[in-house]
């Protein structure tokens, strides 16, 4: 008798109680597939997300470098119509009118000396 009260005293595991413990792993593996799937998809969608982030950031990177060559070419382009401008513009002075050159390019000295753009004499220093 001992023997069957054990027995008796231990929970016996049913076919129902086994039906559903073999449910519960199922179900339990199937949401782990589930959430792993997610993960999955997010992981690409992520990827390709940054990817696609990349390739845009570059193509912008590659449209400002070349606008600004653009500016560069079209600075030096101005610079040099406003040299050849300049060049024209100011003939070799001849022996009678020395003098009055002299005076204008003192008072071109002092007027560039005390122009607000002048720092420290660089932009005066610049020019000489």
């Amino acid at each position: 008798m001992s023997e069957i009260s054990r027995l008796n005293a231990t929970p016996r595991i049913t076919s129902t109680t086994s039906y559903e413990r073999n449910q519960s792993v199922v179900v339990t593996n199937e949401l782990r597939r589930q959430s792993g799937a997610e993960t999955a998809i997010t992981t690409k969608t992520t990827t390709s997300e940054l990817r696609e982030i990349t390739e845009t950031k570059r193509e912008l990177e590659a449209q400002i470098n070349a606008l600004n060559q653009q500016l560069q070419k079209a600075n030096q382009n101005e610079a040099q119509k406003r040299s050849g401008e300049t060049e024209t513009k100011s003939p070799q002075p001849t022996k009678p009118e020395q003098g009055v050159v002299l005076e204008n390019a003192k008072r071109f000295v002092k007027t560039i000396a005390n122009a607000p753009e002048n720092e420290n004499g660089r932009l005066l220093n610049a020019i000489v």
